[in-house]
């Protein structure tokens, strides 16, 4: 499965999707000659082995590859999960020598139940170095109790799952594998459970820890959640007597280091900056799909166990109603939260982050509609502010931001309900006034009186005079376009700045050469 040259250097996006692309074809061939029974019992059984052993191979060998590319905490929980993988070596090669050159059904006086329990455990440590290294990165503006209750709901229905899981399987496997054959057949039992606390653990870290939402730790809980999934209708044909197993049933088994292999060669988020959309992607896709992984696997195993027989008690009844109510509060959650940061998005899209009121996108399409429906007078008001620049020279701009959050402040407040303040662009305001009851005069003079009142630094007071340029359409003017009434108003204040700023100018006639 590992070619000579895929070592020379790491799989980009493309050169991954192709890898995995062709991994997965062989293993869908594999599985269905297997399970064919063209090859007979013997067979399908040495061809699983062969090709689980040729996989954990190129697991072993992309994983310690991979740790030799790193450096500092990417290389040490790569390590580790070479660890592990050189463990799911010696015990597939353990088991299947007892299989297939031993002839025994069921070889567990050898190290291979020895080597796949030290698997998962292994694995689960790698995980969490790596997600613990690799900190908790910046934090989210999502970080708040909302999100925290989605977290919340994952944690129980991962947390059902495996009551659910170990209910139906082990708690049957264990009591009646313990009496019928001792220590060694319990262990065996036990291998569904080691691995589902892999799978559960991945997710729980991947929902607790930014560093673990990654393509390679996906395929970790992928390659769990399929040995899980095997492991336990094989402890099921054990307990019913069986003294061979299905090859297809080896089907979990045989996509495992598979899985593995793949998660060695997965991009990983901290490797490519650079490619922040994209790894975003990956971040959001394993967040959405990682905490139903236990809650598919035990609905595969369950719904298998029925079609064979199987009858949940009352208890795991109503422990599987209660998951399926968890799944749906958490679809409500999720989408009310989806609604919410869509509304969010759509007013930080239209609204200026620093001041709070409308930015020029949302002040053109609001003049575009008022212009459309001009059954009212529209006023419109250019406010600059007076020598804005030495206020940051000289004061800082922490104190230009102050004042300008602050002349926004006092423009909304002299504006009514049916008004629109905006920030169109540095220290430039613009104001659009409906159903004005005073002359237009008047009106201007009141947002100059609101702009001049002196803004507070820290106990200091600080005057910041402005210029105002005003225009007025009513309703039996002809309706002119949004960029005339601008570039009107525009003009006006350019006068007010002409005449000495601080001062107020505004154009009578509507027409733009009216002003001089």
């Amino acid at each position: 499965m590992v070619g000579k040259g895929l070592f020379a250097r790491a799989p980009g996006n493309r050169s991954f999707r192709r890898i995995a692309a062709a991994a997965i074809a062989l293993l869908l061939v594999e599985i269905t000659v297997a399970g064919s029974g063209v090859l007979g019992w013997s067979g399908s059984i040495a061809l699983n082995k062969v090709w689980e052993i040729a996989a954990s191979v190129a697991a072993l060998g992309a994983w310690t590859w991979s740790a030799v590319r790193h450096q500092g905490p990417q290389r040490r929980w790569r390590q580790w999960m070479s660890a592990a993988m050189a463990c799911f070596l010696v015990g597939l090669v353990a088991w299947s020598w007892g299989q297939v050159v031993v002839a025994a059904p069921l070889p567990t006086a050898t190290l291979g139940p020895a080597g796949f329990l030290l698997t998962p455990v292994i694995a689960l440590l790698a995980l969490v170095i790596h997600a613990y290294e690799r900190g908790p990165g910046p934090r989210s503006p999502l970080g708040d109790p909302r999100n925290l209750a989605i977290k919340a709901l994952d944690l129980l229905i991962i947390a059902g799952s495996v009551v659910l899981f170990v209910s139906v399987t082990l708690g049957t496997h264990l009591s009646q594998g313990w009496d019928s054959s001792g220590p060694i057949l319990t262990m065996l039992a036990a291998h569904p459970m080691a691995y589902l606390w892999l799978a559960a653990g991945t997710v729980a870290l991947a929902r607790l820890r930014r560093g673990a939402r990654e393509l390679p730790v996906l395929f970790i809980a992928l390659a769990a959640v399929s040995y899980m999934v095997s492991s336990a209708l094989f402890g099921h044909y054990v307990e019913t007597g069986a003294e061979t197993i299905p090859p297809w049933l080896e089907a979990g088994f045989m996509a495992c280091p598979v899985f593995f292999f793949l998660g060695a060669l997965a991009p990983s988020t901290g490797r490519r900056e650079q490619e922040g959309r994209a790894h975003r992607t990956v971040r959001e896709v394993v967040q959405l799909a990682v905490p139903y992984l236990p809650l598919i696997a035990t609905a595969l195993f369950i719904a298998a166990g029925l079609l064979a027989g199987l009858t949940l008690t009352r208890f795991q009844e109503c422990v599987f109603v209660a998951l399926m109510g968890l799944v749906i509060s958490r679809q409500l959650a999720t989408l009310l939260e989806n609604n919410r940061l869509l509304r969010r998005a759509e007013y930080e899209a239209l609204h200026d982050p620093l001041t709070g009121v409308a930015n020029r996108t949302l002040f053109l399409h609001w003049l575009e509609r008022s212009l459309a429906d001009c059954r009212r007078p529209i006023v419109l008001a250019f406010c600059d502010l007076d020598d804005f620049k030495e206020v940051n020279d000289n004061f800082g701009h922490a104190a230009g931001d102050l004042v300008l959050t602050s002349a926004a402040r006092r423009l909304t407040r002299c504006a009514g309900a049916d008004d629109l303040v905006a920030r169109l662009g540095g220290d430039e305001f613009a104001v659009v006034l409906h159903n004005v009851h005073e002359p237009l005069e008047e009106a201007g003079q009141r947002l100059l009186r609101a702009l001049q009142e002196p803004h507070d630094l820290n106990g200091r007071p600080l005057v910041v005079s402005a210029s105002v340029g005003m225009t007025y359409l009513s309703p039996d003017q002809p309706v002119a376009g949004t960029d005339t009434l601008m570039r009107w108003a525009d003009s006006a204040m350019y006068v007010a700045k002409r005449r000495g700023k601080n001062t107020l100018a505004h154009t009578l006639e509507f027409r733009e050469e009216h002003i001089r």
